[in-house]
């Protein structure tokens, strides 16, 4: 069946209909044990959103991006609150707090990694460009070792034959070695800048990758944080792509691609702040901020 696209106005959602996500046997044994990469949001595929901002409201959307397949993914805004760096410094400030979930959805789907950036620019290219001071998680280690056994054998063989005329003679020897070692398996968390060619961090980059030794997937929910520096109270946007790599996920998805290509995030400094957290700020001191206290892993 084709697919069938509608239109929600009330979400501003493009959802695409389930129908085709019957699964075609042949196909899907195929697909079984595939792993590959998609580049979320989908247009014109299964299940797949294109989140565009409200004509009426623009600003600041909460729900910055989203996809439900084979997997579900979403990520929401929780906090935007505009103000001043310092009230030592003429600079602005806009602190930014983030919380994405993934979790699988057909039977054995589940994401072994995934990477989520955001990019910042003014609206206006005449202005000072704006850059990412500070964000959390900051080059994040390993969590939740799991310890894992190993064996490997290797084996020797050797072989001589001689003869003399008609006369010969062999042979044979083997040896085997066993070697057993445990290694440890972690869930990885990794977050490094976005730097343009003249030094300047104009955006931010998390990569998850789950448990080897578990094999459960990456964490199922992260908060991050973002502090950005102004130069003016111009408007700015951020765009947000999202990658992925699914095991057991329908062969639509394998077959035809996805593409990101929601509407970048519009931020207005004269806009009300987004509290969800319900967090007192300083807003002529976003500086002092402690960025690690909004950090929340949940893993499974």
């Amino acid at each position: 069946m084709d697919d069938i696209c509608e239109y929600d106005s009330r979400s501003s959602l493009v959802n695409a209909g389930q129908d085709n996500q019957s699964d075609d046997g042949e196909r899907v044994a195929s697909l079984e044990d595939a792993s590959f990469g998609i580049s979320l949001v989908p247009v014109g595929c299964a299940s797949g959103y294109h989140l565009l901002n409200d004509a009426r409201s623009p600003d600041q959307r909460e729900m910055i991006t989203a996809y439900d397949g084979s997997v579900y993914y979403e990520g929401k805004a929780l906090e935007v609150i505009h103000g001043n760096l310092s009230p030592e410094s003429n600079a602005f400030a806009t602190l930014l707090v983030y919380e994405f979930r993934f979790t699988g959805r057909r039977p054995k789907a589940r994401i072994t990694w995934a990477s989520v950036s955001f990019k910042f620019r003014n609206s206006d290219s005449n202005s000072p460009e704006l850059k990412v001071l500070q964000f959390s998680p900051d080059h994040q280690g390993p969590l939740s070792p799991v310890e894992q056994e190993y064996e490997s054998s290797t084996t020797l063989k050797w072989h001589a034959k001689a003869g003399i005329s008609v006369v010969s003679g062999g042979g044979a020897y083997d040896k085997s070695n066993v070697v057993r070692c445990t290694k440890t398996k972690d869930t990885k968390v990794v977050g490094t800048p976005i730097i343009t060619p003249f030094q300047r961090v104009y955006g931010v980059k998390w990569t998850l990758e789950e448990n080897e030794a578990s094999q459960a997937g990456v964490p199922d929910r992260i908060r991050t944080a973002i502090l950005l520096e102004r130069y003016t109270e111009d408007r700015f946007e951020a765009t947000v792509e999202i990658n992925m790599n699914v095991k057991n996920c329908y062969w639509m998805e394998r077959l035809g691609g996805m593409k990101d290509q929601n509407d970048p995030i519009l931020y207005n400094p004269s806009t009300p702040p987004t509290n969800h957290l319900g967090r007192v700020y300083d807003r002529h001191h976003l500086a002092a901020v402690d960025l690690s206290s909004f950090y929340k892993l949940s893993l499974r």
